[in-house]
């Protein structure tokens, strides 16, 4: 399990959050580095996707600064300057 997270925060390191969208239910996207544009299966805009996306799905929440978050996110592990600033809280 550890390789797969180390792959993507290798792949990951410098690169800025892009875009962030809410898909279906409580799905959280988060697009990271250059946008390309994509078309829906109707001819409409979609979501632009990033060099590399995350899927959050399930049971997810945003918490103030007096929560306690979970220990991944007392560090942060290359995602860019938003992850690193949105962490600093924690650290």
């Amino acid at each position: 399990m550890t390789d797969w997270i180390e792959h993507f925060r290798a792949a990951a390191c410098g690169l800025t959050i892009a875009h962030v969208w809410r898909g279906h239910g409580s799905v959280l996207f988060i697009e990271l580095g250059a946008l390309t544009p994509t078309t829906r299966r109707n001819g409409y805009p979609g979501e632009p996707r990033g060099e590399i996306g995350l899927m959050v799905e399930w049971s997810w929440r945003i918490e103030d600064g007096r929560s306690e978050p979970p220990r991944v996110f007392r560090r942060p592990f290359g995602l860019g300057q938003a992850a690193k600033a949105w962490t600093s809280a924690w650290a």
